[in-house]
């Protein structure tokens, strides 16, 4: 038999009859049924007949309604859901399901307990918190040295897991769902953020006596400078006294089930965290959103800030855990669903094919990991459109059905060809998982690759228009086109004006000045065995143009080439002008370091700069997370005029664009950042440069910039899959 070949290492769940893990000789980790054979979890989250409500609808459930006029009863509705389900080769209900409904489906089934977030909003004070619960997920975390902490999750257990001790269909417990295990709420936020706010505690608090004695130990006390090693130990001592308080009440009334960790949001957490989180529960639960990367056939998901492929990153959280993972959550919007999908996380597509492509790559990439015994998809309906409500906010298109009921059939269809197993055996089964499933993205238009300036774009015939033109005088340049464009800048302008601290000191569209261009690197001095910390990571913004080069190509497009002095490193630009549009194509060409000491370059940036430091706002509602047309955007809007100044990438290097604010508030500049440490496009290397040291992006560092007339036409003009030429 299969199982002759394992080893069992759950301690907690080990009788069969009952869901248990159990890891093989060659180290890899498999789930098994209550029958005593090996299987994957395949689930969904919020299977459940109501749906979401609708606060800005008067909280109407429109799922709900469209259930009653379809369905008999609720269990006809859970009858009907089961069969759907099994058909698309899902065995199981993760978080938030009507488990009551589901008995004897066929399903196993999950129970959500959230003993730390409840524990937080018992009582309305901080004794009860080491951060708030503001009731939205990763704001709460439970003061776990008060003892009324211990008797709550006992009290919890008893009502939640000693009624289902004898169920086999019973999976096992979430704990919790994204704490805030960094703090983000109650005090600073950080990896240490937990005894941070033990710290901030009046005296005589609970935690503060806690963590006073921990101090004392070590011969310091609160207001002492105290070590990061210490500061991480006490992040670990919370971490354990969590996982033990809860996991013991959980067995203690249920010691047939497994506990399933408490579904981080996310890989963020200190390594002291995941090893808590080893020691106790059977399984270490993550809602992990990945990162795809279609021309690549790759997902990412990051570790310690550096992104990897999703099952070398799972692996490491294994390692460290020493438990197997389970992914609870995770799921990819698209706008033809015909929902806003502004909120809420995930990576947007724009199809329902892409979509489907991106699940599936998610599902074969995860299970291909031997540290993986199975997910949660997230999830079964999609939110409403107007959003749940003020706290849920999110209106995306997670759902694997409508809120009438209709699916997704791509979607379905993608997870029924990877997930049935259709006769195969355990190990043939999981085996073929990685193989199934599309290859390849589905066909699509690329908006920016390599033949990005094809004519098919940029609408050039040669001859109809004059090309852009260059012309210098003195220390000054201008380009032109017969558009009305116009880019302005200096030689060596160092110091002259703060606008001149920019590649490009103007972009005028039709006699209107949008602004700056400039670029800015973050680098490190690296690392060497006489200062083995290495230097602090700094800003390098462009101090000067050293140099200016122009040619022109055959269709009738100018390129212009800049050499950026950026004081500890040189960059060389191109810009590409049409001759009849108002876009600018803008490539990082070269990076040289010119200090006399190896630096590590973490980060690029284009920064385009709008002249309106109290005028401009992002967008009303600017769409988040695309991967495809464009990967993500932002748009700069002049409440006075209305004109945008708008920016586009999707370089497989780029990690956010962001929005900077003023100091006093209003929205000044935007930045594309291209994040270059540990990316997958670089595998896990860094960046390092020697004195001298030249490095050509192996894959364009590319933006778009494209001054506009403003209004929602506009942007909506900017954010389509061509949305210039």
């Amino acid at each position: 038999m299969h199982c002759s070949l394992c080893i069992a290492l759950s301690a907690f769940a080990n009788n069969v009859g009952f869901y248990r893990v159990e890891r093989e000789a060659s180290g890899a980790w498999h789930l098994i049924d209550p029958a005593g054979e090996p299987t994957v979890w395949l689930g969904v989250d919020h299977v459940k007949f109501d749906g979401f409500r609708c606060e800005a609808d008067g909280n109407r459930k429109h799922y709900r309604e469209a259930n009653e006029r379809q369905f008999a009863s609720r269990e006809a509705w859970a009858t009907n859901t089961a069969e759907r389900l099994r058909s698309w080769g899902f065995n199981g209900l993760g978080a938030g399901c009507d488990n009551a409904l589901f008995k004897g489906s066929g399903l196993g089934r999950c129970v959500f307990l959230a003993l730390g977030d409840s524990a937080t909003g018992e009582k309305d004070d901080e004794e009860h918190w080491l951060s708030d619960n503001l009731h939205t997920p990763g704001t709460a975390f439970p003061n776990v040295f008060n003892p009324d902490f211990a008797e709550h999750c006992d009290r919890e257990a008893a009502k939640a897991c000693a009624p289902n001790r004898d169920d086999p269909e019973i999976l096992g417990y979430f704990i919790d769902n994204e704490l805030a295990w960094e703090a983000r709420r109650g005090g600073p936020s950080g990896a240490w953020g937990l005894f941070d706010n033990a710290a901030r505690k009046p005296a005589g608090n609970s935690a503060r006596i806690a963590l006073e004695e921990f101090l004392a130990e070590c011969g310091l006390k609160v207001g002492d400078d105290i070590p990061v090693s210490v500061r991480m130990a006490f992040v670990e001592f919370v971490a354990e006294r969590y996982f033990e308080i809860t996991t013991a009440a959980i067995r203690r009334h249920d010691p047939n089930h497994l506990v399933l960790g408490c579904r981080f949001a996310g890989t963020v957490y200190p390594d002291e965290v995941f090893r808590a989180a080893g020691k106790y529960c059977d399984i270490v639960s993550i809602n992990g959103y990945a990162v795809p990367v279609p021309d690549r056939n790759e997902m990412l998901l990051s570790f310690r800030d550096r992104y990897y492929p999703i099952a070398e990153t799972l692996s490491k959280l294994g390692e460290l855990s020493g438990r197997p993972i389970m992914l609870t959550e995770w799921s990819f919007p698209a706008f033809d669903s015909g929902l806003p999908c502004l909120r809420g996380v995930g990576k947007r597509f724009d199809t329902q094919a892409e979509r489907a492509w991106a699940s599936a790559l998610y599902a074969r990439s995860v299970l291909s990991c031997p540290w993986v015994v199975g997910y949660d998809y997230f999830m079964w309906v999609d939110m409403p459109a107007k959003g749940i409500s003020y706290r849920f906010p999110e209106d995306s298109n997670y759902g694997l059905v409508r809120e009438d009921g209709r699916e997704y059939s791509e979607l379905t269809q993608a997870f029924a060809d990877i997930q049935r197993r259709d006769g195969l055996g355990f190990d043939e089964w999981r085996a073929s998982i990685a193989r199934r499933g599309p290859l390849a993205p589905p066909p699509w238009t690329p908006f920016l690759t390599a033949d990005r300036l094809d004519a098919e774009y940029l609408q050039v015939v040669p001859g109809r228009l004059p090309a852009p033109s260059f012309s210098r005088d003195g220390d000054g340049w201008r380009v032109s086109n017969a558009d009305g464009l116009e880019l302005r800048g200096k030689f060596r302008s160092v110091g002259v004006s703060p606008a001149a601290v920019a590649g490009v000191e103007h972009i005028v569209s039709h006699g209107f000045d949008y602004g700056t261009l400039s670029a800015e690197i973050r680098a490190h001095v690296a690392p060497s065995p006489e200062n083995p910390e290495g230097g602090e990571t700094g800003t390098h913004r462009v101090a000067q143009v050293e140099d200016v080069g122009w040619r022109e190509t055959p269709e009738g497009r100018g390129v212009l080439s800049l050499a950026c002095d950026l004081g500890v490193a040189r960059m060389a630009l191109d810009i590409t002008v049409a001759p009849g549009s108002a876009c600018l194509h803008i490539d990082v060409r070269r990076v040289e370091n010119t200090g006399a000491v190896p630096i590590v370059v973490d980060e690029i940036a284009l920064l385009p700069d709008a002249p309106f430091p109290e005028a401009t706002v992002p967008p009303k509602a600017p769409r988040p997370g695309f991967v495809h047309r464009p990967h993500v955007t932002r748009a700069w809007i002049d409440r006075a005029t209305g004109r945008t100044l708008g920016a586009i990438s999707d370089s497989p290097f780029i990690g956010v664009m962001d929005f900077e604010a003023a100091k006093d508030g209003s929205a000044r500049r935007s930045a594309v950042r291209f994040a270059l440490s540990g990316r997958a496009i670089l595998g896990a290397r860094l960046l390092v440069l020697a004195p001298g040291e030249v490095w050509t992006p192996p894959a364009p560092l590319h933006a778009l910039l494209r001054p506009g007339e403003g209004g929602e036409g506009d942007w909506d003009a900017f954010s389509r899959k061509r949305p210039c030429f």
